[in-house]
C-alpha cells in the first residue's frame, strides 16, 4: 500500500499537485486539517476550494465546516446557507447540520431548530441532527423535549456514549465542546 492510499491527506495533496484548480481536494483537505486541529489550514483550504467553484454545494459545504470547527459559527452561516442556495432540494446533511449547530453556537436557538428539524424529516436516524436537536432543546431549558429526543437518540442507538462522542468533537474553542456536551448531560445522556 502506497503512503498516498493509507494517509487520506497525502491523497488529498497528491490530487492537488497534479490539479492545482481541483475545489473539492481543497475541500476534502480542509476537513482533514480540521481532523490534525490545524484551523488556519482547514479555514484557508476550504476558502480555496470555494473560490474556485463558487456554484458548488459540496464546495461551500467543506468551506462553512471548516469555519464551524473553527469555532467561527457565524462566519460559518453564510457559506453553509449559500451552499444550501445551490443544493435547495437535496441539500447535503452536513449544511443542515452546521447551519444548526452554528446557530446553536452563537445562542440563536429558534433559528437553529428549523435545520435540525429538515434533516431529521429526511433522516429520522441522523446522529448529529438527533444530537443537536437535543442540545437545542437542552440549551433552550425546554428540558422535556430534549429528554424527548435524547430518548429518540437512545432508540437509533441504544450503545450511545457521550463520552465515545466527545472525543469525536473538533471545536477549536473548549468552551464550545462543553455548551454542547453540558446541555446533552441535562437531557440525560451519558
Amino acid at each position: 500500500t502506497t503512503t498516498t492510499t493509507r494517509f487520506p491527506s497525502a491523497s488529498a495533496q497528491k490530487a492537488i499537485s497534479m490539479d492545482e484548480n481541483f475545489a473539492d481536494a481543497h475541500g476534502i483537505l480542509g476537513m482533514l486539517y480540521i481532523n490534525k486541529g490545524n484551523y488556519e489550514k482547514a479555514v484557508e483550504s476550504g476558502e480555496r476550494g470555494a473560490s474556485l467553484a463558487p456554484n458548488s454545494a459540496g464546495a461551500f459545504v467543506a468551506y462553512g465546516s471548516t469555519l464551524m470547527h473553527s469555532s467561527r459559527p457565524a462566519e460559518a452561516i453564510p457559506i453553509l446557507e449559500k451552499a444550501l442556495r445551490l443544493s435547495p432540494v437535496k441539500p447535503f446533511s452536513m449544511s443542515l447540520a452546521n447551519l444548526g449547530n452554528s446557530h446553536r453556537m452563537i445562542g440563536k436557538f429558534e433559528e437553529a431548530l428549523p435545520f435540525y428539524k429538515r434533516l431529521l424529516n429526511d433522516l429520522p436516524n441522523h446522529l448529529t441532527g438527533n444530537l443537536g436537536l437535543t442540545a437545542t432543546h437542552a440549551q433552550m431549558g425546554r428540558m422535556e423535549d430534549a429528554r424527548a429526543q435524547a430518548a429518540e437518540l437512545m432508540k437509533i442507538d441504544p450503545r450511545f456514549s457521550l463520552e465515545r462522542w466527545a472525543r469525536t468533537l473538533r471545536y477549536r474553542d473548549p468552551a464550545d465542546t462543553e455548551r454542547v456536551l453540558d446541555a446533552l448531560r441535562k437531557a440525560g445522556l451519558k
